[in-house]
Formats: structure tokens, C-alpha cells, sequence
């Protein structure tokens, strides 16, 4: 669920990279970044300022892409190589997925867009690489998963099938896709006059509808992807883990928030294991109970906790640095 929803969250800079007026205003985004930091007092605002600054370079690297790509208009290569995959969506796609896989990003989806400002590429040839950028940016979370033991080969396993089975369900109906998000960007011209109707607009909308999709789609059936995907890559047999913290990510030190939010889910182990305890001690003054089997439990369980609680202080103690 938290992947199905981190990908919708990600559309947000492809919606902002589809505003040209913005663009045109990017030497300003960073001058005004840039500024922030400079005059900032604490460490909140000067992060802020950072973050303005990299949107302002993004959308500079935008500009100089659609301004770069204006004389490709002219040359008859391009427009040979774009006749070619506008006429051969399979190709497109594979390109996408390579291109997108090689940068660790989604960044052929703002490349699309750079091109459809310059007018070089159509909204039917922009689907099939939308359909690629969204498998080829699963590559970073597989390479992440190899080194990340079982649940990290599983956790990749989960963001990468959901949007390969998406693209294979999609790329059928890359023409009935095409006419769909033409009529949503109609809709929203006709709601919001604000809302100007382009290519890259609509391959926006195209990113949009296609992660959310798959979110309407996979989240009622998330039980079934997990049994799923436990038997695609099932635990070894005798290769069961020592006992320790299940929540507790070194990788998650850099970011606190996130670091504090896997701390309260370990304690919340604690207090799991702790309420077991207690339901055990009273179970023990019951007929027909085994209370010294109850008794091992419980000793076996107490000595759980004090791994947690000495593996939570450690972790605090390194997230205070």
C-alpha cells in the first residue's frame, strides 16, 4: 500500500514539469532558492531554499531541453526516427525501459515533455514511453532489493509486478488510453479556463491515471499479491533469521522522520510480545493448561524484548548523532 502510494505521490513533479510558464521563469526559482539559503538563520529555511533551488534547476534543465530539442523540427533524421516510433509503439517502450533503467529515474518522462514543447512528439508516440518510464524506474528498486536480504527481494518484487502487469493490461489500448486522457484534458479545460490543452499536458494526465489506476486496482487485492509473492521468492527452509528488530533501517538514520516512525513500530513490537506475556500469565491459572510450557513462552518472550530494547537505544542513540 505505502508503494502504491508513493507512486501517485511522484506524479506531482511530472504535473509541475507540464507547466511551460514555469520554465520560462526557472533562472527565478533559483535565484530565489538561492537567496533563501543565503539569508537563512536556521537549518529549516536553508533546506527549504535547497529545495526551491532544485526545482528551479529541474525546470531549467526542462527549458534547456525544449530549446535544444526546437531544431529537431528541421532535420529529417528525427523526423524519420519519430515517424519510427510513433509507427512501432513495442519499440518505443523497450527504448523507454532502457533509457529510464540507465538513469535510475523518471527523468524520460520530463525528456517526453521537453520534446512535446518543442513540437517534436506526438501524445500517441508520448504513451508508450510513459508505459516504459514506469517499469524502467522499478530497475533502482531491484538493484536496492539484491542487498536488502529476503524482504528487500520481496518488497521490489511488490513495485515492480504491480506496474508490469499494468503496462501489459495498457499497452493493448495505447489508442482507446490516447482518446480517454484527451477527453479528461477537455473536461479540465472546460472546469478550470486556467488549464491549457497540450501534449505535454496530457502526458501528464497519462502518468497520473496510469499510477492511479493501478492503485484502484492492486489495493483490494494486496492479501493475494503478498501470498503471491511470498511463493515467488519464499523463505529458504532452515534459513529462518536470528531474532532481532524487524523495523529498524540503518538506510533510515538519514532521513529522522522516518527513523522516529520505525522506532514507534519496533516498540509497538515490544508491546505486542509484552501483551502476550501477560495473556499467558493469566491463562497458566487454568484447567487443563501447561503452565510450565506457558512458563518457557513467556521466558522465551521476555528475553525478545530485551534485544528490542537494547536494539532501540542503540538506534536512538546513533539517530541523536
Amino acid at each position: 500500500a505505502v508503494l502504491l502510494g508513493a507512486d501517485i505521490g511522484t506524479t506531482f513533479t511530472v504535473v509541475l514539469l507540464s507547466i511551460k510558464k514555469i520554465t520560462l521563469y526557472a533562472l527565478l526559482i533559483v535565484a530565489l532558492g538561492f537567496l533563501i539559503q543565503v539569508i537563512s538563520r536556521s537549518r529549516k529555511t536553508y533546506n527549504i531554499g535547497g529545495i526551491i533551488l532544485g526545482f528551479g534547476l529541474i525546470f531549467y534543465g526542462m527549458y534547456l531541453m525544449s530549446q535544444a530539442a526546437v531544431p529537431l523540427k528541421e532535420s529529417e533524421v528525427a523526423s524519420h526516427v519519430f515517424a519510427y516510433l510513433a509507427g512501432h509503439p513495442l519499440a518505443t517502450l523497450i527504448l523507454a525501459i532502457i533509457i529510464s533503467a540507465a538513469i535510475h529515474s523518471a527523468a524520460m518522462i520530463g525528456i517526453a515533455i521537453a520534446l512535446a514543447f518543442a513540437g517534436t512528439l506526438t501524445f500517441e508516440a508520448a504513451i508508450p514511453i510513459v508505459l516504459g518510464a514506469n517499469i524502467g524506474t522499478c530497475v533502482t528498486a531491484i538493484l536496492a532489493g539484491f542487498g536488502a536480504g529476503i524482504e528487500g527481494r520481496r518488497v521490489a518484487l511488490a513495485h515492480t509486478a504491480p506496474k508490469v502487469i499494468g503496462v501489459a493490461m495498457v499497452f493493448p489500448f495505447i489508442p482507446e488510453a490516447a482518446r480517454f486522457v484527451t477527453y479528461i484534458d477537455e473536461f479540465l479545460v472546460k472546469v478550470a479556463p486556467v488549464f491549457s490543452t497540450s501534449v505535454a499536458a496530457k502526458i501528464a494526465i497519462t502518468h497520473i491515471m496510469f499510477n492511479l489506476a493501478i492503485a484502484v486496482f492492486f489495493l483490494p487485492l494486496i492479501p493475494v499479491l503478498a501470498k503471491l509473492i511470498m511463493l515467488i521468492i519464499p523463505t529458504p527452509p532452515g534459513a529462518e533469521e536470528e531474532f532481532g528488530p524487524k523495523y529498524l533501517d540503518k538506510r533510515a538514520l538519514k532521513t529522522p522522520a522516518i527513523a522516529f516512525a520505525q522506532v514507534k513500530r519496533e516498540i509497538m513490537r515490544v508491546a505486542e510480545i509484552a501483551s502476550g506475556m501477560v495473556e499467558r500469565s493469566l491463562r497458566m491459572f487454568s484447567r487443563g493448561t501447561d503452565a510450565q510450557e506457558e512458563i518457557e513462552t513467556t521466558q522465551a518472550d521476555d528475553d525478545k524484548i530485551d534485544i528490542l530494547e537494547k536494539a532501540v537505544r542503540f538506534y536512538l542513540a546513533k539517530l541523536g548523532q
